[in-house]
């Protein structure tokens, strides 16, 4: 298309915007409209009024035309009016007549296009070709009324062909487009619909990703009691196959740990051989003198240098002067009636003689696996006050008797 032909080219306009029609459009224009009720028509604009206006927003003006019956002239003007924005415009048209005038509403205003070819033109146009222009009337009645100075015939009914193509083809494109935006329309909806169900669905996952963290919460609170109540039980059963092999005085092949699945059993025995021991100490409690603390003292004291005179004799097998017992060694010299009690030798001896020391070995030995074992007592005989306490406790002896 040329630039001349361009410029005849109509301008679709919204018809749902009569702000922007007011704007865009001034009086003397010329448009192309479409009416629900009325085909397309060529109309001149009047008079343009903003939306806040009581007044409509567009008046136009079509030619007028001379009725065939009456031979009269008569002319429409139609009135363009929205109630709110974004709405149909309502088209009133007004026939006026020399003796009448007659109102009608012809519908909504369905299209509008501004042509600004023939607005740009309308100086060279006489009202004569308007008027004839809109009854369709030939290219010689039209070439009649035009001056010496104006356009050719042929060229503006050129123009006018093109301009009612070009108008055709918009048509077609407004049709389209309309069955675009009803599908477009038509997707949002669903788009909607499927929005509105996915949010649904989201608080309902919401829901029970709460719960199921709730129940989590719930069983991991369950797991931690279980294994604490697991733990306590550990501690208890390692307690008591300590205590049985303590009081039974199991070796290594014995012994038994808190894994034996006779511990119930083996926890009965040294309950019952524990009660015993107790019953036979509360009976020899009863045979002692109590007035006679010295002896008994002193006969304690024998045994701790039965003990010490032992460490002496493994220092000087060793070329040492430190001597090193275990809880056997002590308890076969003191003259224990159970094993075990050489512990609690061990213990009186580091506090009540100088020069002992109670120490825990480095090295794991038999009695570390049943979790009595791994204690000892160093005998420093190069200690200042050892040998003098030995040298009393011997003399005392010998006076009384003892040894």
């Amino acid at each position: 298309m040329s630039t001349h032909e361009h410029s005849i080219v109509p301008k679709p306009l919204n018809p749902r915007d009569p702000e922007t029609l007011t704007r865009r459009l001034s009086p003397g224009d010329h448009v192309r409209i479409t009416t629900t009720d009325l085909p397309r028509t060529i109309c001149t604009v009047s008079e343009t009024n903003p939306p806040t206006s009581h007044a409509p927003q567009l008046v136009l003006t079509a030619p007028p035309i001379t009725t065939t019956a009456q031979n009269d002239v008569q002319q429409a003007t139609f009135h363009c009016t929205a109630s709110h924005s974004n709405s149909p415009m309502t088209v009133l048209e007004y026939t006026h007549t020399a003796s009448d005038t007659t109102a009608r509403c012809i519908g909504s205003l369905t299209t509008i296009a501004h042509l600004p070819r023939l607005s740009n033109q309308e100086t060279t146009l006489r009202p004569q070709w308007r008027c004839l222009a809109m009854s369709n009337t030939t290219a010689s009645g039209v070439s009649s009324t035009l001056d010496a100075d104006d356009i050719s015939a042929g060229k503006l009914a050129k123009h006018v062909q093109l301009l009612t193509d070009r108008i055709d083809d918009l048509e077609q494109e407004v049709a389209m487009k309309d069955e675009r935006i009803d599908d477009l329309e038509h997707r949002v909806e669903e788009l909607e619909d499927y929005r509105t169900e996915a949010a649904k669905e989201r608080a309902q996952d919401r829901q029970k990703l709460s719960r199921l963290e709730e129940t989590t919460e719930t069983i991991q609170t369950d797991v931690d009691d279980l294994a604490e109540a697991e733990e306590k039980n550990s501690r208890v059963r390692a307690s008591v196959s300590r205590l049985i092999n303590l009081v039974r005085d199991y070796e290594t092949e014995e012994s038994v740990d808190d894994d034996s699945p006779n511990l119930v059993a083996e926890a009965s025995n040294a309950g019952r051989q524990l009660f015993e021991t107790v019953q036979r100490s509360e009976q020899n409690t009863e045979l002692v003198n109590f007035r006679e603390k010295r002896a008994e003292s002193q006969q304690v004291e024998d045994k701790y240098l039965n003990v010490l005179e032992h460490a002496k004799n493994v220092a000087k097998t060793n070329d040492v002067m430190v001597a090193r017992l275990g809880y056997r060694e002590v308890a076969t010299h003191y003259g224990c009636a159970y094993k075990n009690d050489g512990y609690r030798v061990m213990e009186e001896m580091a506090e009540r003689v100088p020069g002992v020391t109670y120490k825990e070995s480095r090295t794991l030995c038999v009695d570390d696996a049943m979790g009595v074992g791994s204690h000892h007592i160093e005998i420093a005989f190069a200690h200042p006050d050892l040998a003098g306490w030995m040298r009393a406790h011997e003399a005392n002896a010998e006076r009384n008797g003892g040894r």
